[in-house]
């Protein structure tokens, strides 16, 4: 990597998720690394892991080359106009905040020229996150330094700022969609004799092991279902009764209702 310092303002579980897995990740030995949070509590598990640590944004924003900003979209424009003064054209800002668009940024750090929004999921955590990003002023080689990072926590690729409510939708609320359905599979289960463990297990690696296959294939998802449901058989019951409760509808609700919510918030910090 061409830029080693990283700073991140804000630490929540996002910002903790992807700094762990920095921290870790064959290739970034030589990152420095500083974190900034108005709790101390979101900082003291980074403390001791080769992270510097403090309250003081200002600190961070000139120690950065790669400043992560990772505060809540409300708090966002107070804590980026104290930061101001100390951001250069040369330092690459990467947002990891909820429909805070690249313009809204600009707009208040108008020294710097070089940006990146970007929207991960909580499979960071695990190091299996998906993370879409969309850049603003960067060079082939700023973007090469944001993406290993972003893909040390997962797979992360590129797309325009248009398709970020929509990575919302889709990935970066989509966690929980899957952990709900992981529930009412365990929950199915253990109405029928599992204990709790052995409804965790069986549902959660089923879905683990469906994703992974799903990575792993060119198939078709329907020729993938179709390979499940013999003709008569017990997929092809469950199926159809998943088929005719409107599922598939059931879901695009659940992503438009998101999809709508963060085309709002982008809205909102329109400049």
């Amino acid at each position: 990597m061409e830029k080693t310092k990283i700073g991140f303002i804000g630490c929540g579980k996002m910002a903790r998720a992807l700094l762990n897995n920095f921290l870790k990740a064959p290739g970034l030995d030589d990152l420095q690394i500083m974190a900034s949070d108005i709790n101390k509590d979101a900082l003291a598990d980074l403390r001791g892991g080769g992270v510097k640590t403090t309250q003081d944004n200002a600190l961070v924003a000139e120690f950065a080359e790669i400043l992560f900003i990772s505060v809540k979209p409300a708090d966002a424009a107070d804590v980026l106009y104290k930061i101001s003064s100390y951001i250069d054209a040369d330092k690459i800002i990467v947002s990891i905040m909820a429909g805070f668009p690249l313009m809204a940024l600009k707009a208040v750090l108008h020294k710097a020229k070089k940006f990146a929004r970007c929207m991960p999921n909580l499979g960071s955590r695990v190091g299996e996150g998906m993370t879409g990003v969309a850049f603003y002023g960067c060079e082939s080689g700023d973007k090469a330094d944001v993406m290993q990072l972003l893909q040390a926590a997962g797979k992360a690729t590129e797309v325009p700022e248009t398709l970020l409510d929509t990575v919302t939708a889709v990935s970066g609320s989509g966690s929980a969609y899957v952990y709900l359905f992981i529930k009412a599979l365990a929950e199915a289960g253990k109405a029928r004799g599992f204990d709790d463990g052995q409804a965790r297990l069986f549902a959660a690696q089923t879905v683990f092991g469906a994703a992974k296959s799903v990575l792993n294939c060119d198939d078709t998802l329907d020729a993938m279902v179709a390979a499940v449901c013999s003709k008569g058989g017990t997929t092809f019951e469950a199926v159809n009764v998943l088929n005719n409760s409107d599922f598939n509808e059931v879901i695009d609700k659940a992503v438009d209702a998101a999809y709508r919510k963060s085309k709002v918030m982008t809205n909102a910090f329109k400049v």
